[in-house]
Parts: structure tokens; C-alpha cells; sequence
């Protein structure tokens, strides 16, 4: 059969076209890159003029920019599927937080502010906000406040790249369940990276009677009254796990997380947050007196090692490659 050179043309662009649909395109949106466009914010205190930098699996900057007053960015990237990013908080020498426990002090023990007072974050001390996400999220509005550095921390250097949207989510719940227990909250079923903590001063009256979600709130104010309470919990909840019997791990642990209890206790009673539910009280007033379940702790950390172990096994036999694109 003869074809004209036009028709010729015309039957190897459709061929292409077709090509393109079955292979290229779907390489392309599938396994190629995803646009993410991230609004994100800075809770501890909400962080003003705070260097925001995201990191793709390689740890290589992938966007950076400025938080504004409000603690507030706006970020745009690209990734390929089945990639995990890390938002990273960095200290400027113009970066403020408001005290958002009822006294901050420095390093030395020294006040330096009050509830609601601005203060600039370099006379506080040394803290590193972090959080973890996938490219593949749904989620556009992207907090990171203690709990989600809490979190990362747990499972920093355990996964592997090319861990779909889901496995991360279920790690992100079992390491979320790891923090909670270790703080004796009983608080169960709950994403610490997917969860918006609300500031206090901020807060309406019906947030404020989400007794889970004031909670929280409210814990993650008082790690302001001394930020080396952060990393000092996040390092006492290693040790543990690395050594489950060690009577020194589980009394640091304790003392840690009763000293926590103490700074958020003190900042219910103040009066500074109005009309908080009772029931956030007696939470925080158990939390702060029974023992932590050092038994339920070792399994939720063993849960968790295995959860990402399976997650890993998935992403390898995927193929997934992850990546920035």
C-alpha cells in the first residue's frame, strides 16, 4: 500500500503520540517529577524570620527561604514519587519566637521572657525544628513544631528513599505512638507529623475544647520554657531503645518527662490560657505522676522497627527510586 509523505508523517506522530501516552507520559507524571507547593508554618511560639531550608533524601537544599512574622513560608519544588523531604528550621540572628510557656529561660537559667513576649531565639539557646514529608502528600499545610521534631528524630537515618505517601504515614504513626507513650500522654491512633498544633494565644474557644488537640497544644508550649528539654527527651528516648533495661535511661527518661509535665502544669494554672477544658488538667496532672509503661514503650519501639523495616522491603520491591528529579 503506498502512503503519501503527509500520511506518512501523520502515522508516525500518531505513533509517537501513542508512545508518548503509553510510556514517556506515564514515566514522566508517574515516575517523574511532582510539583509540590508547600504553605507551611513554625510553631514554637510561631518563629519569625527563620531560615526555612528543605532537603530532598540526599540532604541537598532543594528550597530555602524566610518565615515572616507569623511564622509562616510559602515553598515550591519538585520531586519524583516516592521521595521524602525534610523542613529543616535554621537560626538567624534576627529570628524571634513568643514565649509561648509561662517563663522562658536561657541556657544559664535566666528569664528572658514571659507568656505572649517576643524574644529573640539566638538569647534562648540552640533548637533545630524538623519534619518529614513524602512527594506525594496531599497534605499542602505543613507544620513543624517540637512534636514533629520528636518524631523525626525517631526515624532519622532508618528509611530508605522510595517509601510511598502510605508507608510513611504508618511510620510516622507508630513513631508518633513511640513519643506519646514515652510521654505518658495516652493518647492513641495519632499522626504527630500530620497533626496542626495550634497556638494557644491564638486559639478559639471551640479548639480550645479538643481535649486531644489542647493537649498537645499545650505540651509543645512547655518544651519552651528550656529548649534543650527537646533534644534532651528526643536522646533519652534513644537510649532507651537502644537499651530498654538500663535502669539510668528509664530514670533520665522520667525525670524528663516529669519536668515537662511540671512547665505545662504551671502554665494551666497561671490563668494565661482562659477556659480551658478540665479534662486537659488531669492529663497533663497524670502524665506528670504515674510512672511511664517502660514495657508498652519497648514494644511501641520495637512495633516501630519493624513497621519500618516492612516499609523499606516494600520501597525495594517497588523499584521506586526516589530522588530529586
Amino acid at each position: 500500500m503506498f502512503y503519501s509523505k503527509k500520511t506518512v508523517r501523520a502515522i508516525i506522530c500518531a505513533s509517537v503520540f501513542f508512545w508518548v501516552l503509553s510510556g514517556c507520559y506515564k514515566e514522566g507524571f508517574i515516575r517523574g517529577s511532582n510539583e509540590l507547593i508547600l504553605n507551611g508554618s513554625l510553631l514554637k511560639g510561631p518563629v519569625s524570620s527563620a531560615m526555612v531550608t528543605i532537603t530532598n533524601y540526599e540532604n541537598k537544599a532543594i528550597w530555602q527561604g524566610v518565615s515572616d512574622q507569623n511564622g509562616n513560608f510559602s515553598s515550591r519544588f519538585s520531586l519524583v514519587e516516592d521521595s521524602l523531604f525534610t523542613v529543616h528550621m535554621g537560626v538567624e540572628k534576627s529570628t524571634e519566637m513568643i514565649c509561648d510557656a509561662l517563663e522562658c529561660f536561657d541556657h544559664s537559667g535566666n528569664l528572658i521572657a514571659s507568656y505572649a513576649e517576643e524574644v529573640l531565639l539566638s538569647e534562648l539557646g540552640d533548637i533545630h525544628l524538623k519534619s518529614l514529608g513524602s512527594s506525594n502528600t496531599a497534605n499542602t499545610s505543613f507544620q513543624v513544631n517540637a512534636l514533629t521534631t520528636l518524631v523525626y528524630d525517631q526515624v532519622e537515618g532508618r528509611l530508605e528513599d522510595g517509601i510511598s505517601n502510605s508507608g510513611l504515614e504508618r511510620v510516622a504513626r507508630d513513631a508518633s505512638n513511640v513519643i506519646l507513650i514515652a510521654l505518658n500522654l495516652g493518647i492513641e491512633e495519632t499522626n504527630l507529623l500530620d497533626t496542626q498544633v495550634f497556638y494557644l494565644e491564638q486559639a478559639s474557644e471551640e479548639q480550645k475544647q479538643n481535649n486531644k488537640a489542647t493537649t498537645l497544644a499545650i505540651i509543645n508550649a512547655a518544651m519552651a520554657a528550656d529548649l534543650s528539654t527537646l533534644s534532651n527527651i528526643s536522646h533519652a528516648i534513644s537510649d532507651f531503645n537502644n537499651y530498654p533495661n538500663s535502669n539510668e535511661a528509664r530514670v533520665n527518661l522520667s525525670n524528663l518527662k516529669t519536668e515537662l509535665m511540671v512547665s505545662a502544669k504551671r502554665l494551666i494554672d497561671s490563668g494565661e490560657v482562659s477556659n480551658l477544658p478540665l479534662s486537659v488538667a488531669k492529663n497533663v496532672e497524670l502524665a506528670k505522676t504515674t510512672e511511664i509503661k517502660f514495657e508498652s514503650l519497648n514494644a511501641a519501639n520495637e512495633a516501630l522497627s519493624a513497621q519500618i523495616e516492612l516499609v523499606n522491603a516494600q520501597s525495594r520491591i517497588s523499584g521506586a527510586s526516589g530522588g530529586s528529579n
